[in-house]
């Protein structure tokens, strides 16, 4: 796996392959296989998005350390999470950064990304990986209850970097933007990212804010709205 690429020498020597040549482990993501699946049958459509990677690492206050020996990793993210955020303006200055809360507080959140980690744990134990599985470094074999797996993912959890919706679009009376990215209220001025997203998609938003980025050209060039 990447792990035994990725000490100082080799790294420069992939840095190198890639700038020069466009090839090697360099050119590639972290994911290189990407799954999406449900929390539990009854959901309606797939909450959990899980990407395996061929390298894993630790988290430390030191920072994010990668293993010294072949390994691989799962990350598990919420793709519908029910907890809502805010962002609010920190002042008048316009170059002042604003305030964002996460509020990473639903508890049906937890639940289902727990759900999530013990089925990939299912996966990764089963007999396609057998061949090549030595064991589990993290969490480790101990964590199995319920209060166990929160304590770790308390401990360990962080954002996708995903956010959307704080100038969400509709006709509602909460909606910042119409449906032609317009805002309502002021003339002249269109939001075109992923801020107007009612919601999160399943996946990752890149696609979508490429779609609404397009949108918003068709409707300027034209003349829709404001």
């Amino acid at each position: 796996t990447y792990n035994t690429e990725i000490n100082s020498w080799k790294i420069v020597l992939h840095g190198l392959n890639w700038l020069l040549f466009g090839r090697g482990p360099a050119t590639s993501p972290y994911p290189h296989a990407v799954a999406f699946i449900r929390s539990a049958p009854s959901e309606p459509r797939p909450d959990i998005q899980v990407q395996l990677g061929p390298y894993a690492f630790s988290f430390s206050e030191e920072g994010v350390i990668p293993y010294d020996r072949p390994a691989i990793s799962a990350a598990i993210n919420v793709s519908h999470p029910r907890s809502r955020g805010s962002i609010r303006l920190r002042s008048a200055d316009p170059d002042a950064p604003p305030v964002i809360s996460h509020a990473l507080l639903d508890d049906d959140d937890m639940e289902r990304l727990i759900a999530g980690c013990r089925q990939v744990r299912e996966i990764l134990n089963g007999p396609a990986f057998a061949p090549y599985r030595i064991g589990e470094r993290l969490p480790g074999p101990d964590v199995q209850s319920g209060d166990e797996w929160r304590d770790y993912l308390r401990r360990t959890a962080f954002l996708g970097y995903h956010p959307v919706g704080t100038c969400k679009m509709g006709t509602d009376a909460l909606a910042v933007t119409r449906p032609d990215l317009t805002v309502r209220g002021v003339d002249g001025l269109r939001v075109a990212d992923a801020s107007v997203m009612p919601s999160l998609t399943s996946g990752n938003t890149n696609a979508t804010a490429m779609m609404i980025g397009e949108r918003a050209a068709d409707f300027i060039q034209n003349g829709g709205g404001g």
